[in-house]
């Protein structure tokens, strides 16, 4: 299968929970299409930054949309687990997830196509950065177009066994 029929296949898989804020749904059912292909996939979360805008000579404005994974928010997820909460219910902490490819270094993310979305919804003004409609590329390059995404070990392992509940995995 080519890159894009793999990313139409993990979105097909992620049905209804294919929308923005929605990462840990599409990371997971993209390390399981990757996984079936034959690649070898590690499910990671943490922290992701995109460019907003091309036009750099404008001084003004936000630069970057970024979610940022941090010890407090965790802590404070992990005090409503403690209140039995349905996990479905609970908001997760600020994080990203996304696929990474084990033997190429690459990350495979498939949200940036709803990066236009959540500016405006979220912070109210048009998105002016590349359009893109998914992520297949090692690491490294993708620093020198502004884009970064940093994997941590608490974020992920929490990431992943939440999203083994939510899918009912054992």
């Amino acid at each position: 299968m080519t890159q894009q029929e793999l990313v139409t296949r993990a979105r097909e898989l992620a049905g209804r929970r294919n929308k923005p804020g929605r990462c840990l749904d599409l990371a997971w059912w993209t390390c399981v299409v990757l996984g079936a292909a034959g690649y070898k996939v590690c499910f990671q979360a943490g922290s992701a930054s995109w460019p907003l805008r091309q036009d750099w000579e404008r001084p003004e404005g936000i630069t970057h949309l970024s979610y940022e994974w941090n010890k407090p928010s965790f802590e404070e997820f992990m005090a409503r687990m403690m209140d039995e909460t349905p996990v479905e219910n609970i908001p997760l902490p600020e994080i990203h997830c996304w696929a990474g490819l084990v033997d190429t270094q690459e990350i495979v993310d498939l949200t940036p196509c709803f990066l236009p979305n959540v500016v405006w919804n979220d912070l109210g003004f048009p998105y002016d950065g590349e359009e893109l409609d998914y992520i297949w590329s090692p690491g490294a390059s993708l620093h020198k177009e502004g884009i970064s995404y940093h994997a941590n070990k608490e974020a992920t392992l929490l990431a992943f066994n939440l999203a083994r509940t939510v899918m009912g995995v054992p």
